[in-house]
């Protein structure tokens, strides 16, 4: 964050705006479509100035042209009350924009750093899809705005997440490729290219154990929610492996494997090298579970 910036917006898993200094902005807070202008505000920066009209049609489709107005005027008065006399720009009667270094925000600077190749660090900024439960009233145009913004942002963080973990598979870096690939699941439980993928990098690492049991939970998965099962490709290396591991043979059962899940977390039930099983800690859940993609995504088929 530059260090110049003192106010932060933070809408990547959750809703925060406070100062560096750990200041609340409730003004703003208080009501949901001044933080929801806010928002706009600030993750259209990159487009440049905002016409008034457009915002009266996102914010207040149900009001009269008089009325809109002044609730917009109300709205950029409060948050140049809040955030500083010239955290709002505007050119001549028509056009608004947060002026640049005002506010600081994580969705910003997640996609930023990706544009850069800083994939790691944005990486971290990314705790969550965009906004995820936020809602406001009478108006459809920004529901629609955000669906397609959390839509967006969660496909260029699952795309470096990809990256990632390529990269670390270029190097050799198995444990980080292990790290990287079972973040994919998270993001995608159903998707069976991500969890051939991850199996195929534990192999890497030294742990047969955990890939299989990482084939047990995504089976788990997909027969529950889905009615499905995983790609061919998923259980015949399953398959082998057993095979390959006929000391193992029964407390690698994949039938086991399901049944050591059934009343815990859903995250990967994992095994150490002796096949000890420990249980891998929640980091987000299903992120992103049952959305339907094109590319690499799904079950069965995919």
């Amino acid at each position: 964050m530059d260090a110049e910036i003192h106010i932060q917006l933070r809408v990547l898993g959750r809703l925060e705006l406070h100062g560096t200094d750990g200041r609340p902005f409730s003004e703003v807070l208080a009501q949901p479509k001044r933080v929801a202008l806010l928002i706009f505000l600030a993750l259209s920066g990159a487009r440049g100035w905002q016409r008034r009209d457009t915002l009266l049609g996102i914010f207040w489709p149900e009001r009269d042209r008089e009325h809109a107005q002044c609730a917009l005027r109300k709205g950029l008065y409060v948050l140049k009350r809040a955030l500083g006399e010239e955290a709002i720009l505007r050119r001549g009667d028509t056009e608004v924009q947060l002026a640049e270094g005002v506010v600081w925000c994580d969705a910003v600077a997640f996609e930023r750093g990706v544009t850069a190749g800083d994939l790691e660090a944005s990486a971290q900024l990314y705790q969550g899809n965009l906004l995820e439960g936020f809602f406001i009233r009478g108006a459809p145009e920004f529901e629609r705005w955000l669906d397609a913004e959390r839509l967006r942002l969660s496909d260029i963080h699952e795309r470096a997440i990809r990256s990632l973990a390529e990269a670390a598979a270029a190097e050799e870096r198995w444990l980080d490729q292990v790290n990287w690939r079972r973040r994919l699941t998270r993001l995608d439980p159903y998707n069976s290219r991500y969890v051939f993928r991850l199996m195929e990098a534990l192999l890497a690492a030294g742990e047969p154990a955990n890939a299989i049991r990482a084939a047990a939970e995504h089976r788990r998965f997909v027969q529950e929610d889905l009615g499905a099962e995983p790609a061919a490709e998923v259980m015949e290396l399953v398959e082998r492996l057993r095979e390959s591991m006929p000391q193992h043979a029964a407390a690698l059962d994949v039938e086991v494997a399901l049944e050591g899940v059934k009343g815990r977390s859903r995250s990967v039930l994992l095994a150490d090298s002796k096949g000890e099983e420990i249980t891998a800690p929640e980091e987000g859940g299903r992120e992103r579970a049952g959305r339907e993609r094109s590319g690499e995504s799904g079950a069965g088929s995919r």
